[in-house]
């Protein structure tokens, strides 16, 4: 059940993706703890990805609004026609918090709720340290990849810049971190050796690393992200 949760929730992402990129955005999953996050210009969106209907999706995009100028929570039809008897109550609660619903029908999604002000003089607290750090993640993550709903570890934008030090220690074997980060461009080469947070690199003597068992393993795992363009 578990399994089909967590597909069902990244079977989301390309639709939802497709109609925020019809209205200009540029569309990324996951980023941070965000399911789908959209810019365009100044305006930001964010988009929490469920397969149910429950409190906690909502406690979600109450948290997103501190962040985002915009949120919407992305549901399948089926979760709508499975709380049909409280969908007035459900589209109504959203409207007075001023969160958004995205339904996906056979792969296509549309606005269902749009997050209109309900009040005039409400001011939502935005979080600015947090905002800033999603965005600054937004633009710096060059993979299209990983989509909205994934569980698990993301590709994040530390993670990139891990897995060009893993490609050039598997074509080097092994070598200085300067070196290092003369081929990758790794401005925080140093740093991610030394840190060492998935354990992919162990040193082969002092002051030069090669990869790890876990290395090497990661290497086979993330073939396919490597060679992407």
């Amino acid at each position: 059940m578990k399994g089909r949760e967590i597909m069902e929730e990244t079977m989301l992402y390309q639709p939802i993706k497709c109609l925020l990129e019809s209205k200009g955005f540029l569309v990324k999953g996951e980023i941070k703890d965000i399911d789908i996050l959209a810019i365009k210009e100044d305006i930001t969106i964010a988009c929490e990805l469920k397969n149910t209907i429950s409190l906690k999706v909502i406690y979600q995009a109450i948290d997103r609004e501190k962040i985002a100028d915009i949120v919407y929570i992305g549901l399948p039809i089926k979760a709508l026609r499975s709380h049909k008897r409280d969908l007035k109550s459900f589209f109504y609660l959203l409207r007075r918090l001023e969160i958004g619903l995205i339904v996906v029908e056979k792969n296509v999604a549309r606005f269902e709720v749009e997050p209109k002000p309900f009040h005039r003089d409400k001011s939502i607290k935005k979080n600015n340290h947090r905002k800033k750090a999603i965005i600054k993640e937004f633009h710096e993550r060059k993979n299209m990849i990983t989509e909205g709903g994934t569980k698990g570890k993301k590709l994040t934008n530390y993670r990139e810049r891990a897995i060009k030090l893993l490609n050039a220690l598997d074509g080097l074997s092994y070598a200085t971190p300067k070196l290092l980060k003369a081929v990758t461009q790794v401005a925080d080469t140093y740093n991610i050796l030394y840190h060492n947070y998935d354990g992919w690199f162990e040193k082969k003597e002092h002051g030069v690393y090669m990869l790890s068992e876990q290395g090497k393993k990661a290497y086979i795992a993330y073939k396919d992200v490597l060679h992407s363009k």
